[in-house]
């Protein structure tokens, strides 16, 4: 059997939203369906008692079949052409899980927070957790946005670093089978002088020159292997981050790499990624490459 497109439900809005991506993607892919619930073992709120009958079958874990039988046959009435399955899995964390279970997946979705999160996080410590850890692209999924400067396009962030073409990869795949156009951004900046340092000297428009040829370089092919995707490259200097948000407002995805070229080895999820992931008004695919995991 292919590589199923997983995606986390626990009863939610944000998880059925999320079901409803996940539902599209694995049609789009031609990818089985795997709708996973995590049922956290309740050892910091029950009595060990409670906790060690947990796993045994009971009342809660009848329910949970339920609910979760329940929504597959929803989904199956309106897809029936979709192979559809759910896990019910028992857990220490709902993102351990997750990140488990990304092991045999080609794709995860997960909404931006969960039924237990606080409305007042824009990301909740399960998707956070599946998008420094996962062993497949990860897609977080956020309430529609307003119209921005790349509406109903795909857009993805270039910087040059080791992940750059598993992301150019996941990107063009998914423009393609959406039939979307493809927005390439390389964001740059100009090199940052302290106060009481000497001023460098160099040639903007040579430093400029040198960014445009990590642009050129790095999409170099893509479009001989998939011409039917209309891109549109800008070279855009100032911060990646503010850059990024700007561009991807009403865009049909944001696609970064989970770490750039100037991140620390030891760091899963980069500063650039973590930022976008949990500020972007749209949603937001990370790719990370099998070295990086």
């Amino acid at each position: 059997m292919s590589a199923p497109v997983a995606v986390g439900y626990d009863g939610s809005d944000h998880a059925r939203a999320a079901v409803d991506y996940a539902v599209a993607e694995a049609k789009q892919r031609n990818r089985p369906l795997l709708i996973v619930h995590a049922a956290v073992l309740p050892f910091m709120t029950a009595s060990a008692q409670a906790a060690l009958y947990w796993p045994n079958g009971d009342v809660t874990r009848q329910a949970l079949d339920d609910m979760m039988r329940g929504l597959v046959d929803q989904i199956a009435e309106d897809e029936p052409n979709l192979s559809i399955r759910y896990e019910v899995i028992d857990s220490v964390t709902a993102g351990a899980t997750m990140v488990e279970v990304s092991r045999e997946c080609e794709l995860m979705v997960v909404g931006s927070r969960g039924r237990g999160g606080f409305t007042s996080l824009l990301l909740g410590s399960t998707s956070t957790q599946l998008a420094a850890h996962a062993h497949c692209p990860v897609i977080v999924i956020r309430d529609s946005a307003p119209a921005g400067p790349n509406h109903g396009s795909v857009v993805v962030g270039i910087d040059g670093s080791s992940q750059t073409q598993a992301v150019l990869e996941f990107a063009f795949e998914t423009a393609s089978l959406r039939r979307a156009p493809l927005v390439a951004i390389h964001a740059w900046r100009y090199p940052v002088v302290p106060d009481d340092a000497m001023p460098l000297v160099y040639d903007p428009d040579e430093l400029a020159t040198t960014e445009g040829t990590i642009l050129a370089e790095a999409l170099a092919g893509w479009q001989e292997r998939f011409p039917d995707v209309n891109v549109e490259r800008k070279l855009m200097p100032g911060k990646a981050t503010t850059i990024l948000l700007e561009q991807a407002r009403g865009a049909k995805l944001l696609v970064v790499g989970s770490r750039g070229r100037g991140g620390f080895a030891s760091l899963l999820l980069g500063s650039t990624s973590g930022h976008l992931l949990h500020h972007a008004e749209t949603c937001v695919a990370v790719v990370r490459t099998r070295e990086d995991q």
